[in-house]
């Protein structure tokens, strides 16, 4: 069986219950790390190790996985070009929908 330790880190860092018991984790060996204090718990079924990417830490407290743009920019890929949209769907009335386009520039 798998530590939590080690699945956390294959994952860098934080991951889910779920993702956790998919690598081979038991509910045990993540609550005796939480209580060890090997693990945090960030939110309700999220868990990351203490020195866990801020960006990842932030993205695990509201349930997010970061996306495209966030991974070319931990990545040190450069973009340009970025337009930001508003989008409200026919019939909708209340806040639109904000969406980025970007023209991503590889090195």
């Amino acid at each position: 069986m798998q530590s939590v330790i080690d699945a956390l880190a294959v994952m860098g860092g934080v991951g889910t219950t779920n993702s956790l018991r998919l690598a081979g984790v038991s509910r045990r060996s993540i609550e005796a790390g939480v209580f060890a204090g090997t693990v945090q718990r960030v939110a309700r079924g999220v868990y990351a190790l203490p020195d866990a990417d801020p960006l990842l830490l932030h993205a695990g407290r509201h349930h997010a996985v970061p996306g495209c743009v966030t991974a070319l920019w931990q990545r040190g890929c450069g973009w340009s070009g970025v337009r930001k949209n508003r989008i409200l769907p026919p019939g909708m009335v209340g806040p639109s929908l904000a969406v980025w386009r970007i023209a991503a520039a590889f090195p």
